[in-house]
């Protein structure tokens, strides 16, 4: 790849700001034609800021019994993390199904490697569900998927087993949630109270 001139790279998972600093580095010439022709277009018309549900939601009385107590959300995905990473919700709900589709397919043939005893298999599988875990920000599927992926450097089969069982119901939980048509409505819900209840803690 070096002698080919792919001398740079991103670690997964991809932070689309430094993307977009990689870019910037080997287009620049071209970002800056692009940004003398934006220049020339009419500005755009001014309209009234739209509050979004999160600040609607921020906006109650801390005094009221609305806060709701926190539930498995948090544990499934991070939101904050999940829309920081990717800045745009229409290119989460492009890329979930594409998601779910190599998650149910790794964790079959993980399923298989176990019965098998592949160790090689299973760190193989174990490590391409950490990285679509990150990527999601599904961080205990994804901390659990990094154990067994060590375990198998190691060759420890007892651990393997272990976390093999750990990744099972976590899993299940992850592909139920990610599944359903409004998760992403419960999540941004979710993290709005979670927000509303530390602003009224700092209160």
């Amino acid at each position: 790849c070096i002698d080919a001139g792919c001398d740079d790279y991103l670690s997964k998972p991809i932070d689309r700001f430094l993307l977009a600093e990689k870019i910037k580095k080997y287009l620049s010439s071209k970002i800056q034609v692009l940004n003398e022709d934006a220049n020339t277009l009419p500005s755009p018309v001014e309209t009234e800021p739209v509050q979004s549900h999160s600040e609607e939601i921020l906006e109650l009385n801390c005094d009221t019994n609305h806060q709701e107590s926190i539930s498995e959300v948090d544990v499934i995905v991070n939101w904050e993390r999940l829309i920081e990473r990717f800045g745009d919700i229409a290119i989460i709900e492009e890329i979930l199904p594409t998601y779910l589709e190599d998650s149910k397919s790794h964790y079959e043939k993980l399923s298989d490697a176990m019965k098998a005893n592949d160790i090689k298999e299973i760190k193989f599988h174990a490590h391409a569900i950490k990285g679509a875990g990150r990527n999601l920000s599904v961080q205990q599927l994804t901390d659990i998927a990094a154990n067994l992926e060590h375990s198998c450097s190691e060759g420890d089969m007892e651990k393997i087993n272990g976390f093999f069982n750990e990744l099972k119901p976590e899993y299940e939980k992850v592909m139920s949630f990610l599944s359903k048509p409004e998760f992403i409505a419960i999540a941004r819900s979710h993290f709005a109270q979670m927000q509303e209840a530390a602003n009224c803690n700092n209160a």
